[in-house]
């Protein structure tokens, strides 16, 4: 896979197979496909859209996966060579999940730059498939946990990283919370800290108390000291 240096993000972009590209098992009347064969093939397609390790066993034990979602053995050989189209499709999906999360994850961005938000993310969206109708907002809260649980190995060293990270996650899962309260001691990054300033540059290392609260799914928040 080749990288734009620039930005940490794969340079090509997959196409994605079409329903009419899948193995046609004729066991239907009138020698169609019967809805449920479409039907099961349509689930498993998905899946590896949005699952590299199930990927994984179906290039290694193609019979085994076909067979867990009902479908015929005898079309791993077609579902094999879809593979690599899918896996690139796969790709593209995260990256346009990525440019969502930029969008509405400035102050991580700003934090991180670009090429490191770009990458952590990239590895982040294997683990996570945002569901419901807010998708891109389901995926910038759960990418904000993600950043703030790695301990040992976390990419974000410095203190005043993970305060801005941390401040902007909290505001993101509170946002459409009908009711909820929280408050946290961070740094005092939000008057001081300048989207534009160099990377990995501090804005300060004055600690002030936040309360942020929602009432009627309209947040709110307000440095208490």
């Amino acid at each position: 896979m080749v990288n734009d240096s620039e930005n940490g993000l794969p340079a090509n972009v997959g196409w994605a197979p079409c329903p009419s590209d899948l193995p046609q098992t004729k066991d239907g009347l009138e020698g169609h496909p019967t809805t449920g064969h479409i039907a099961a093939q349509q689930r498993l397609l998905v899946r590896l859209y949005t699952d590299e390790s199930l990927r994984d066993r179906m290039a290694s034990s193609p019979n085994e996966v076909l067979v867990e979602y009902g479908l015929a053995p005898d079309e791993a050989s077609t579902w094999q060579a879809m593979l690599a189209d899918i896996g690139l499709f796969a790709e593209s999906l995260h990256i346009k999940r990525c440019a969502e999360a930029r969008v509405l994850l400035p102050m991580a961005l700003a934090a991180l730059g670009r090429k490191t938000f770009n990458e952590l993310f990239l590895n982040f969206a294997s683990t996570f498939l945002p569901t419901g109708h807010r998708k891109p907002h389901a995926d910038s809260v759960a990418f904000g946990a993600w950043l703030l649980s790695r301990r040992s190995d976390s990419p974000v060293k410095e203190l005043w990283q993970r305060d801005i990270i941390e401040f902007e996650h909290i505001s993101r899962s509170m946002l459409f919370r009908r009711i909820g309260l929280i408050t946290r001691c961070l740094g005092h990054v939000v008057h001081l800290w300048n989207p534009n300033a160099t990377p990995n540059q501090p804005p300060s290392t004055r600690r002030t108390r936040y309360v942020w609260w929602s009432w009627r799914s309209q947040l709110h928040w307000r440095r208490v000291w």
